[in-house]
């Protein structure tokens, strides 16, 4: 473990939690990754047990380095500590022991700084926002309430009172007797304090609330619950009617789930919110300030310039070798199928019609129905056996097919049996080398290494496209060599892929997972090319091991590991909706009619009077490198400045004047019942084909692979992008599958089908899928967890984001905080870490 300054650890010290029942705790990682970032080798101790004898033997230990105490102990440890400071005694009870200069026990609270940090940073917000005025001051008069009357609302009431001057504190709660509690232990500690006491009014109707005049501060200290009694139902409805009369910051203290009933209630009435997280971040800083006088920040270590190297850019080439296999095999097919050899040696110059239309799809479909098993297959052994040797396993795979389909000589059962073993290995390394590729690269340049997965398939796919023409102009019609020779150029990404990882490193991220952490460092210096003991290495490992920690620690113990849990999680409201849309943008993407004319592009340019084999071959090769220009502005020029939607949208919209344009034009010259004139008209088809393939691989051809690596949790990713993977490549089995059938029975009406998809997936776009770019992991999870539109979702997201702007070292905190909180079960604390 290293600072981000390189220094080395510090001595090891135990931080301790006190309490009981602490098994849903966030805690130890949390704590944990704050040491790690400032460089101090400490670690956290959960004592759950309903007595405090271990935390005194511990606390005097040399080895102490400070505590958090939660219930049933904030007040019965204070008999153990040599000091209580004002606060601790003012509230009348400790939620946190440190050692003060001079080695005493010291206990204190920290509570009331997580609400007054967290609305004074919110309220900078809300004054943006025209909600409040802007004051220089932390002091800000001004009335406000708390939902609750119990230890919580303590706190709640020091920071609004002493610490924001707020001079009338309005108090929900159904029960009057905590109320008077409340404001009897308030009344007494003030006095004793020598301290102005606040004005705390109990507002126990919404009668009493609609009378209330302008609020900036509110505080949720209540669990999330439906209200079932009278009495809860109530005091909802006088909270209703309070936000109503006026607007401010509103902060819920409860932090699971993320969006609270209350917070919802909030935002609804236009009142700036913070979550339960925000509090705890600012409390996590207090606490290590106390302990180990360093403030918590998540910067990460400023990457060394060596670690952009041409090391990670070869790997990258390398494992995307896998993607050139799906490249060349998606694009050499079609014009095999109408080369003269192939034709007269495997019959279909005998076959016409129907019969015809079904072996080119039985010839072309059968690689998608591979690819789609190879999807789901891979998922154990990429788990079980690492990245590396899985595309490796790929490679030889993909190779065993093409050497059925050279060994076929005329049998149809060989062609169709390589076909599915070439798409096993592509669907598989389909799904793993992007991964591989994320999981070896340095954060700064991830995307334009994953976006050389999408490169290198463009570029194999001109190579499949112009090796037809090739061999149709410099090989005999009546000799085999001639479709041999494209379906043999198969072994060559195939082996490329074996060879070129043979002497690649396995993913470091996989062995960590594995506990093979000093191999994981050794191939981390390799690719980084800086020495085991750089700093910066230290960091990165201890990064993924606290990823992979906390992988494990956001499932609850139930479903830990279980296949039942994954499913569970999966079928959770938020995430059904998500794996909905990446399904959906997948199937979308396909039925557009890209790969129509990938598989069938010779047969598509003939339906426009582009006749002749050399023709067709040459129009399919030009339309290759256009795909592969386009690709290569976009992803190098456009995609992290464009977003998502907007390039979905503008190129749903291009692609379905392109698709009608042909619809139309085939119609009304009957190209498909015979040779059209080469008229205007016809040449404008052709540049439909063209601008077709610009709108297609600047929006639907990368945005729906990216928009599905985004949105998923990280605790059900890997099985959420085999879904969609196997949505992607079902997709494709059904457009090319149907295609020949489609353009012999409806002939122009193949264009108007793929025109429709794309008036679908417009619309699609706009009303459903909201714009993912530029937010981290954990923003996904907030966007998803907001009702309303997809803009709707993004709009507010954009504005929670706005507000954490405002604070320079809550962001990271409350991202760590909140990322970690997922799925953990309410604490009657709320807040508490």
């Amino acid at each position: 473990m290293a600072s981000k300054d390189g220094k080395l650890p510090s001595e090891r010290k135990q931080l301790l939690f006190v309490g009981t029942n602490l098994s849903h705790a966030v805690s130890n990682k949390i704590h944990d990754e704050v040491a790690a970032s400032i460089g101090l080798n400490w670690y956290l101790l959960a004592l759950d047990n309903p007595d405090l004898s271990d935390f005194v033997r511990l606390a005097h230990d040399p080895s102490f380095g400070g505590a958090i105490v939660t219930i049933p102990h904030k007040i019965n440890i204070m008999q153990h500590l040599d000091r209580i400071d004002d606060v601790g005694k003012l509230l009348g009870a400790c939620n946190n022991v440190y050692k003060s200069q001079d080695g005493l026990l010291t206990g204190t609270n920290t509570d009331w700084i997580g609400v007054r940090d967290s609305l004074l940073s919110l309220s900078k917000g809300a004054a943006s926002q025209g909600l409040v005025e802007q004051h220089e001051s932390r002091a800000i008069k001004a009335s406000s309430f708390i939902i609750g009357a119990g230890g919580a609302a303590r706190a709640a009431v020091h920071a609004l009172s002493n610490e924001l001057n707020a001079s009338t504190i309005f108090i929900i709660n159904r029960d009057v007797n905590e109320f008077n509690s409340l404001k009897r232990d308030i009344t007494q500690g003030y006095q004793r304090a020598s301290l102005s006491v606040p004005g705390l009014i109990h507002l126990r109707s919404p009668a009493e609330a609609a009378d209330i005049g302008p609020l900036l501060y509110g505080v949720g200290t209540v669990p999330d619950f439906e209200p079932i009694t009278q009495a809860e139902m109530e005091a909802r409805d006088t909270f209703a009617t309070l936000l109503q009369g006026t607007q401010g910051v509103f902060l819920d203290m409860c932090y699971s789930p993320w969006q609270t009933r209350n917070l919802a209630l909030a935002t609804k009435y236009g009142w700036v919110v913070g979550h339960g997280a925000e509090v705890v971040a600012w409390q996590l800083r207090a606490q290590w300030k106390l302990w180990a006088g360093e403030e918590y920040t998540t910067t990460n270590m400023e990457a060394p310039p060596e670690i952009f190297n041409w090391r990670v850019y070869f790997l990258a080439a390398c494992a995307s070798m896998g993607s050139a296999m799906f490249g060349y095999d998606s694009a050499f097919i079609g014009g095999s199928l109408v080369l003269p050899a192939f034709k007269e040696r495997f019959g279909l110059n005998e076959q016409a019609g129907s019969v015809l239309a079904s072996l080119k799809a039985n010839i072309v479909s059968t690689f998608q129905a591979g690819c789609f098993f190879g999807a789901i297959l891979c998922y154990y052994s990429t788990e079980r056996w690492g990245r590396k040797w899985t595309l490796i396993m790929c490679g030889v795979i993909f190779n065993l097919g093409a050497i059925l389909q050279l060994a076929s000589s005329g049998t149809l059962g060989l062609i169709y049996a390589g076909r599915a073993f070439t798409g096993l290995g592509v669907g598989a390394s389909s799904l793993i080398v992007p991964v591989y590729i994320a999981e070896c690269s340095p954060t700064a340049i991830r995307g334009r290494l994953i976006g050389i997965f999408e490169v290198m398939l463009q570029l194999f796919q001109v190579v499949g496209f112009w090796i037809n023409y090739a061999v149709s102009l410099h090989e005999p019609d009546d000799q085999d060599r001639q479709w041999q020779i494209p379906f043999g150029f198969q072994l060559a990404p195939g082996t490329l892929l074996v060879l070129a990882m043979l002497f690649q490193p396995e993913s470091p991220r996989w062995l960590i997972k594995a506990g093979r952490r000093e191999e994981a460092l050794k191939v981390l210096s390799r690719i980084r090319n800086v020495p085991e003991s750089h700093p910066y290495l230290a960091w990165e490992v201890q990064n993924v091991e606290n990823q992979i920690a906390h992988e494990l620690e956001l499932r609850s113990p139930d479903r830990r590991g279980g296949i039942l849990g994954m499913f569970q999680e999966m079928a959770s409201a938020e995430n059904r909706s998500r794996i909905l849309l990446g399904v959906a943008i997948m199937l979308l993407q396909n039925l557009v009619g890209a790969n129509a004319i990938n598989y069938y592009s010779p047969s598509i340019f003939a339906s426009l009077g582009i006749t002749g084999t050399r023709v067709s071959l040459l129009a399919t090769g030009i339309y290759g490198i256009v795909k592969v220009i386009a690709t290569s502005i976009f992803i190098g020029l456009i995609i992290d400045r464009s977003g998502r939607r907007k390039p979905l949208l503008i190129g749903a919209a291009g692609i379905f004047v392109a698709m009608m344009y042909l619809g139309i034009f085939t119609k009304v010259s009957g190209s498909f019942r015979g040779t059209a004139a080469r008229d205007a008209g016809a040449y404008i088809a052709i540049v439909m084909i063209y601008f077709f393939a610009i709108c297609f691989c600047m929006s639907w051809n990368s945005v729906a692979w990216i928009f599905c690596a985004e949105i998923f949790p990280i605790t059900i990713r890997s099985v959420c992008l085999v879904i969609t993977t196997c949505a992607q490549w079902l997709g494709q089995f059904i457009v090319v599958y149907s295609t020949p059938y489609m353009m012999t029975n409806i002939t122009y009406g193949t264009f108007f089908f793929f025109a429709a998809a794309a008036f679908v997936g417009f619309w699609f776009s706009w009303f459903l899928l909201p714009e993912t770019s530029g937010l981290s992991l954990e923003d996904m999870d907030l966007m998803f967890a907001v009702k309303g539109s997809a803009r709707h979702k993004r709009r507010e997201v954009e504005r929670i984001l706005a507000l954490r702007s405002e604070q320079p070292h809550l962001d990271g905190i409350a991202e760590d905080v909140r990322e970690k909180m997922h799925g953990v079960h309410d604490h009657v604390e709320h807040s508490e870490v």
